[in-house]
């Protein structure tokens, strides 16, 4: 067993976390961003991304830290209907547009067509009987930090902040062959509901209750 981390602080995001973040993200997710992308995305994307979850009141970002020095993140959510609705209706949508058309996201038009395509499965999976709005949107922990309890402590302050809100269930997915984090979310309480075809394969919906 990996020794845990003592000195593990968890508190929300700030604008100063960004770069982190992106980096954290890059390297948590790469495959499944090459996948849908072609290519990796210049680290401007996921700045953008955690400045929107970041600037979203009601939205919640935690990190986790060590030595002042962000490790990990949650993305939680209590409503994600609302969260896409303040996409378009703050604007967000346009910032984003101008940036892809000047070219500092780094990839192409068909894949913006793919990453479309899946947030509307995305939204849409709620209809094949989960019925939550409350989701983990995301989470990811530095490679070196793995397995030594700081995504547990991420969800574990996730699950707090959702249940304070009143959220009775949540839910997210999962790549079906990311087998650490399908443990991890299993131990976390999680439970596999279903599945769902996505660009960069097949994604397992998990979800638990809140009490």
């Amino acid at each position: 067993m990996e020794k845990l981390v003592p000195e593990l602080t968890i508190r929300s995001a700030r604008k100063e976390d960004l770069p982190a973040l992106a980096e954290i993200f890059e390297e948590g997710f790469n495959r499944e961003l090459i996948a849908v992308l072609g290519r990796t995305p210049r680290r401007k994307l996921g700045e953008d991304l955690f400045s929107f979850l970041i600037d979203i009141p009601g939205e919640e970002a935690i990190v986790a830290t060590v030595a002042d020095k962000v490790v990990g993140y949650i993305i939680v959510s209590h409503n994600t209907s609302q969260l896409f609705r303040k996409f378009f209706t703050g604007g967000y949508w346009l910032k984003w547009k101008f940036a892809w058309l000047r070219g500092e996201y780094g990839f192409r038009w068909v894949p913006l067509v793919r990453v479309l395509r899946d947030k509307l499965i995305f939204l849409r999976s709620k209809e094949k009987g989960i019925e939550s709005e409350s989701r983990v949107l995301c989470i990811a922990v530095k490679k070196e930090f793995q397995g030594r309890g700081v995504g547990a402590s991420l969800i574990r302050e996730g699950m707090e902040i959702l249940k304070n809100k009143g959220a009775a269930a949540v839910r997210l997915e999962v790549r079906t062959d990311n087998l650490p984090a399908r443990r991890l979310y299993q131990k976390s309480g999680f439970r596999e509901v279903g599945k769902m075809k996505i660009s960069g394969g097949e994604l397992m919906i998990m979800e638990r209750t809140i009490r």
